[in-house]
């Protein structure tokens, strides 16, 4: 009895160090210690891990009739149980989302033609980092996605609205890296809070040559990843309703 009840723990003890990995990874991702591909190596190998103990564990108790070697086995499927879990929730959560029917793209911009660019934002994003280019598909599935998303004009002269967007962008926690008030350029960088994921943002102003006012375009691009979940496109909206605010 006494070694059916050891061997009912070993899961346990494997299942706590494979679920830590979950924290530890984002925490060391968050700090900068591992870059993302490594996270989600380490996620799939505690995702593997985990499903693999629950597995054996289930088997284990339905063979084993001895009470303490199967109270044992319900801790370790416990345990075992929370990282497939997270997953499964993760997965419902995003296809239940409206934004989870988003494009799976991480580059947004307001202006679909005339594209804004980054200056300071090359040297700061890394080689490390996606593309910059202008690609005509993720344009596409832009329109076809983020219809909504136009160029912002407004009433205040580029003087006026180069302060309004710089403000704004502080309120809103961006970084600003580059702010060139004659180019009509602010560049920032908005950073994930759990995660640590940075995305890029270029903000251009410019006098609306047909009207009175200013014409503001934004162009919001993701470091990592191929498709951002539509938080791209929601970082530009809240920038354009702030921008309104009156």
């Amino acid at each position: 009895m006494i070694q059916s009840i050891r061997q009912g723990t070993i899961g346990s003890r494997l299942a706590v160090p494979a679920l830590l990995l979950l924290p530890l990874s984002v925490l060391a991702h968050r700090f900068g210690l591992f870059n993302f591909q490594l996270v989600i190596a380490l996620l799939a190998l505690s995702l593997l891990i985990s499903l693999s103990i629950f597995i054996c564990s289930v088997i284990a108790y339905f063979r084993n009739k001895d009470p303490l070697f199967r109270r044992n086995v319900r801790t370790t499927m416990l345990i075992s149980a929370v990282m497939p879990a997270i997953l499964v929730g993760l997965i419902v959560s995003v296809a239940s989302s409206p934004d989870g029917e988003k494009p799976l793209i991480h580059d947004v911009t307001t202006d679909t033609v005339n594209v804004p660019q980054f200056q300071a934002g090359i040297d700061e994003r890394g080689s490390g980092s996606n593309s910059l280019a202008v690609e005509p598909d993720v344009i596409k599935q832009q329109i076809e996605g983020y219809p909504q998303l136009k160029t912002l004009v407004s009433s205040l002269d580029s003087e006026a609205a180069f302060q309004r967007a710089t403000d704004i962008a502080i309120a809103l926690g961006w970084e600003i890296y580059n702010s060139d008030k004659d180019k009509g350029i602010i560049e920032a960088s908005d950073t994930t809070r759990i995660w640590g994921f940075v995305d890029d943002i270029v903000i251009r102003i410019q006098a609306n040559n047909a009207d009175i006012g200013s014409l503001i375009d934004l162009r919001s691009v993701s470091r990592v990843g191929q498709g951002d979940l539509g938080a791209n496109a929601k970082r530009i909206k809240k920038f354009i309703a702030s921008f309104n605010e009156k």
